[in-house]
């Protein structure tokens, strides 16, 4: 089973250590609710912002991105709440 949106960034902010604050910095300043209610499970953006999102956690992780596995933090697996593929 793939990993929702919210396991993947709450992995990726554990991963870089950073508070909430932080994260909606290195996100483009995203609203920090709105970070909140993705690191909840309660929302979750479009799966084009999952993507971008997704990568930038990528970058961050791994600037070099020589042991990255792209499937993990670029899936094309990525779906909305509820979505079946």
């Amino acid at each position: 089973m793939d990993s929702s949106f919210s396991e993947r960034l709450n992995q990726a902010k554990k991963e870089l250590g950073v508070t909430q604050v932080q994260l909606c910095n290195a996100l483009f300043n995203v609203p920090h609710r709105t970070l909140q209610s993705w690191l909840q499970g309660e929302k979750e953006p479009s799966v084009y912002v999952q993507k971008l999102i997704l990568f930038r956690l990528r970058v961050l992780l791994n600037p070099d991105s020589s042991s990255v596995d792209d499937n993990y933090f670029f899936s094309t697996n990525v779906r909305s709440h509820g979505e079946d593929l």
